[in-house]
């Protein structure tokens, strides 16, 4: 899922309208799935999601300022593909000779953030689970 904002994407993006930002919305996902931060899903870049990026920064030694910027997407770009790698890794060296379909979704269950539709998880990877399996099993 790679995320593209408008520069203004930031502090107060959402305000104006009741249903807020669409891109702050899929930023909100963002952090709440790949990123481990519970944030409000409200389309408003108020104080709670401006904390989240600022933990997500502090995690990756960059200046903890809260706006999401080339550097910011440049983390969500590795993320989601360490995410994927992980994924890959794991479906790589599943034996087949003593697991089942069932053990390897249950492995990559575990991978996915507590909480999250594990559908949309890898929907938002781009990892298709049913051609995996084809492919594995």
């Amino acid at each position: 899922m790679q995320l593209f904002f408008d520069p203004s994407t930031n502090r107060g993006t959402g305000y104006g309208d009741p249903e807020g930002s669409f891109e702050v919305r899929f930023l909100q996902e963002w952090l709440n799935m790949f990123a481990g931060q519970e944030v409000e899903v409200d389309g408003k870049f108020g104080p709670g999601t401006r904390s989240a990026v600022q933990r997500v920064q502090s995690l990756f030694n960059m200046e903890t300022d809260g706006v999401v910027d080339d550097d910011f997407r440049d983390v969500q770009t590795y993320v989601e593909g360490y995410r994927s790698d992980q994924i890959e890794e794991l479906v790589r060296g599943f034996d087949t000779e003593t697991g089942s379909q069932q053990d390897l979704v249950d492995q990559i269950n575990m991978l996915a953030p507590a909480g999250v539709d594990i559908d949309l998880y890898l929907d938002q990877l781009d990892v298709d689970l049913n051609n995996l399996l084809l492919v594995v099993f």
